[in-house]
């Protein structure tokens, strides 16, 4: 039973810096959208590119959910649930995640004095690789098939 005592100790600490990084996650695809848009890059009308039809939608509950509960962890530290009031242990069992997460980004941006990334200058093109003109014809022959029989697809076990 110690042992499940010890793993509950470490648990607050790594689910407020899981929302951090959601919260991180939610915020790079903003950012990246605002480059693109600012680029007028012509990613999402390329053959077989995917877009949310719906795009705001899904980072902006991402980031409101992910805020909601990296809160709930905040007023967890401070004023615990199962009572006693606040302590500095009580807090830092919470909270020591999500200032590692700050605290190591903050000291990068001062140390390295890495500027704010304007959407017109950043590089969208790097690293992208268009399709060939094999893979779009795999494309249309797998897309031709039944949405039951690209399921089994993926489920296929031999």
């Amino acid at each position: 039973m110690p042992a499940m005592a010890e793993l509950s100790k470490t648990r607050p600490a790594s689910i407020a810096s899981y929302f951090s990084n959601w919260i991180i996650i939610a915020f790079t695809n903003w950012r990246f959208h605002c480059a693109l848009t600012a680029q007028n890059d012509p990613l999402f009308q390329e053959l077989y590119a995917w877009r949310s039809s719906a795009w705001p939608l899904a980072p902006g509950w991402l980031m409101l959910i992910s805020l909601l509960l990296l809160g709930c962890c905040i007023a967890a530290g401070i004023n615990p649930v199962s009572g006693g009031g606040f302590t500095a242990y009580n807090f830092f069992q919470y909270m020591i995640g999500v200032l590692i997460i700050a605290g190591f980004t903050i000291a990068y941006k001062l140390i390295f004095r890495t500027p704010w990334r304007d959407p017109k200058l950043v590089d969208c093109v790097t690293g992208r690789r268009i399709l060939s003109v094999e893979e779009i014809n795999q494309l249309d022959e797998y897309y031709k098939m039944s949405k039951w029989r690209r399921f089994l697809a993926y489920v296929q076990l031999w």
